[in-house]
């Protein structure tokens, strides 16, 4: 049974992290920063942030994670090392290995466009839901959390708007996911969307 569907930005220096609770159907998030010590020795950093990520993810959840988006070529090894540790550790943990979310699904599900900048997320978070972020990692994992409950089948718990309903271009993100990058684990996420509907979540508006 899944307890909470969770969206990851995963960084070094500050990480961000969303909970959607399936049964209260209420929601939580945290700026992770355990990581940005740059005196310490790299695997010190690595475990830090690896060992928080862990604290907040539990045995019953899913977790969408933002696939990798290598920027400065100088940050590739360390990115890839990270996000290696932790995948690893949530599939230990869970049973599941995160979902990845490319970085263009998420500003295109956020804002409309692929090419959004960081801030254009959380602007776009404030005007749909009334929601402020101190980090855009913060905003980030709350999109891919949001892109997570709506590929299980059922409404996100922050507050919707009066129909009820999801812009069209958040609708088209998600069917795109799923037909494609994620299309190969469309039974795992089927089995899993059967697990929520037993909990009585309501599907989704835009299906």
């Amino acid at each position: 049974m899944i307890d909470r569907v969770i969206g990851l930005d995963l960084s070094l220096n500050s990480a961000g992290i969303a909970r959607f609770q399936a049964a209260r159907r209420d929601w939580d998030s945290k700026a992770i920063t355990s990581g940005n010590c740059p005196t310490d020795p790299i695997w010190k950093r690595f475990s830090a942030v690896a060992k928080d990520v862990l604290k907040l993810v539990g045995k019953n959840d899913v977790v969408f994670i933002e696939d990798y988006a290598f920027g400065k070529r100088s940050s590739l090894t360390v990115l890839a090392e990270l996000g290696g540790i932790v995948r690893f550790m949530i599939w230990r943990l869970t049973g599941h290995w995160p979902f990845s979310v490319p970085i263009t699904a998420l500003k295109k599900f956020a804002t409309g466009r692929g090419s959004a900048k960081k801030e254009d997320i959380k602007l776009a978070l404030y005007k749909k839901h009334r929601l402020e972020f101190r980090t855009n990692d913060e905003a980030d994992a709350l999109v891919l959390a949001q892109i997570g409950t709506l590929l299980l089948g059922f409404g996100c718990p922050v507050p919707e708007r009066e129909n009820g309903k999801w812009y069209g271009y958040e609708q088209d993100t998600v069917l795109s996911l799923r037909r494609g990058v994620l299309k190969p684990r469309s039974d795992e996420l089927q089995a899993l969307a059967n697990d929520l509907a037993m909990m009585g979540n309501k599907p989704w508006h835009g299906e």
